[in-house]
This record gives structure tokens, C-alpha cells and sequence, in this order.
């Protein structure tokens, strides 16, 4: 976690890096996420995921966390590879709604799912937004 201006603030930025692999924990770390980031329309949680687990795992994480207030940001989410090659987030999902389609089959081997991982960045949907100024 980044930018804390001090302990009586909530966070402006917090980095999620290889949290989502364990889906019984998604609500628990939901529930941290949701009281340390701030409700401001700015705030983000910058994600990195890998896929040891499946893009299921995330697809449950991104649904849960809809559900809570979060939901995707800024530019497309898309996955990167070992290699640095680049594709869209939810190629494999093709035509399907992709938080609907949260348990669909993997279209890749463990050894080439885990070469790759998704980035990308959520904050909260404008409901829940307090109103604050911010740029403090």
C-alpha cells in the first residue's frame, strides 16, 4: 500500500500483487480493501494476478468485489506475458458476458496459463464515493 498521508487517513492507492489465487480468502481481503481504501473517485486498487490458480479465480474475485462497491478502472485491463506479449483481459471468454461467465474452462494448459498474469486497476463506483474534496 502507497500514499498514506498519515494513520488517520485511508489509503489513496493500494498495489494487490499475486493475492487472488486462494478464492476462500477473497472475503476476507475484500473486507480489508474496502475499509483502507479511500472513497474518493481517484482512489485505486492497482491489480496483478497470476493465473496458477485460473482466470476463475479472479473472474470470482472481480464478481465479489462488484458486489462490495468495486469495480473495474481506468485503461483496459489486459494480460501480459513472461515474455512481454500483450492481449485483452477476457479474450478466452469470447461473446460471453465475462463477470457471468465466472466458471467457464480454462482454453489454455497450467504451463501456459502461468506464464502470463492480468493487470489492471479498480476503484469504487460512484455510489460509493463520499463526497470529499480531494488534492489534499
Amino acid at each position: 500500500m502507497i500514499n498514506r498521508a498519515n494513520d488517520n487517513e485511508p489509503y489513496t492507492h493500494i498495489l494487490l500483487a499475486d493475492t487472488l489465487w486462494l478464492t476462500p480468502s477473497h472475503d476476507a481481503l475484500l473486507s480489508t480493501l474496502t475499509q483502507l481504501l479511500a472513497r474518493t473517485p481517484s482512489a485505486r486498487i492497482h491489480l496483478v494476478a497470476g493465473f496458477h490458480s485460473g482466470r476463475n479465480a479472479i473472474r470470482s474475485f472481480l464478481r465479489k468485489a462488484k458486489a462490495v462497491g468495486l469495480e473495474k478502472k481506468g485503461p483496459e485491463w489486459e494480460e501480459i506475458a513472461v515474455g512481454g506479449e500483450k492481449r485483452k483481459w477476457g479474450w478466452d471468454v469470447e461473446g460471453e458476458n465475462l463477470e457471468a461467465g465466472e466458471w467457464i474452462d480454462e482454453k489454455e494448459s497450467n504451463a501456459k496459463r502461468g506464464k502470463w498474469v492480468v493487470v489492471g486497476e479498480m476503484g469504487w463506483e460512484e455510489k460509493k464515493v463520499e463526497n470529499v474534496k480531494e488534492g489534499r
